[in-house]
């Protein structure tokens, strides 16, 4: 068969659905050498992400500019078929909720994450509410099959949108193989060291936006840390959302600049080891997705 696959998140998002849809395509190449996959893209690859390499895969870059192509996709609509740039495809997979107008003689495949901008719009961008309010119902009617990676997505779409069960099809998230505890003291004392850790150490991991709850996390972390025994450190690893001022702010306010720790985006490398370092992992958000 021939199969294309939106690759765009996996070129343009460091984390989250683009990193979803790296490891869903390396795994898939791994099990993979008959089936021919064409990856689209509206955006270059980079050093950092670029294509995969296979004799089964070829990465296409297309060249109009992505805000113009989901306006043409999208908004208007028009008949600018993906499988014009694809080529002839029997499989076209969205793999991040929407699916662009195709031909009718292909078979189509979405994967929706979640429901929250649905359930919980006032933790999204207005912009991205919007969109996803318009795309994802268009992607499930058109979509020959839902992937969902939870039961509780499947049950959503049910609810939401009356999609037919025979459409749904649940494919839960995997975890990467290298995703260990490290006890290497070697490279744990490198890593505390790099960031400045301290013991007993609090750590939470995610993009610095309003529905990740930082603003609780901090203000917990700083009537705990008053106690004896209480946290010494709260690690906070992720880049900088919407909205991400007000936490810096806080920080400021309650005068724990010595006491937490923003960490920015890290390597996968890093995310286990302060995961092997941590005495305690927080979790505060109020909605997550992926499930």
């Amino acid at each position: 068969m021939r199969i294309a696959i939106d690759y765009t998140a996996a070129i343009r998002q460091r984390a989250g659905i683009g990193n979803y849809v790296r490891r869903l395509v390396d795994a898939m190449l791994e099990l993979d050498t008959v089936n021919q996959y064409t990856l689209l893209t509206s955006g270059r690859p980079t050093r950092e992400r670029p294509f995969p390499t296979a004799e089964n895969v070829h990465g296409r870059s297309i060249f109009i500019p992505d805000r113009s192509l989901n306006i043409i996709w999208y908004r208007w609509r028009l008949p600018l078929y993906a499988n014009y740039f694809a080529g002839q495809v029997d499989i076209y997979h969205g793999p991040d909720f929407a699916l662009p107008p195709t031909g009718k003689k292909l078979h189509k495949v979405v994967t929706v994450h979640d429901l929250a901008f649905l359930d919980h719009p006032e933790f999204a961008v207005p912009s991205m509410v919007d969109y996803l309010n318009k795309v994802v119902p268009e992607a499930i009617a058109t979509a020959d099959v839902v992937c969902t990676v939870s039961q509780e997505v499947s049950r959503a779409l049910v609810e939401h949108f009356q999609t037919p069960r025979r459409k749904l099809t649940v494919v839960p998230n995997g975890v990467n193989g290298h995703f260990k505890r490290i006890t290497d003291p070697v490279l744990l004392g490198a890593t505390h060291h790099k960031f400045g850790l301290r013991h007993p150490l609090v750590l939470c991991v995610g993009t610095l936006e309003p529905r990740k709850n930082h603003i609780g996390l901090i203000k917990a972390f700083y009537q705990a840390q008053k106690k004896k025994g209480g946290p010494a450190m709260l690690a906070l690893a992720g880049g900088k959302g919407w909205l991400y001022e007000e936490t810096l702010q806080l920080v400021e306010e309650l005068k724990l600049e010595k006491k937490v720790r923003f960490l920015g985006r890290i390597s996968d490398l890093e995310l286990i080891t302060l995961y092997s370092l941590a005495d305690v992992f927080a979790f505060p958000s109020f909605v997550e997705g992926f499930g």
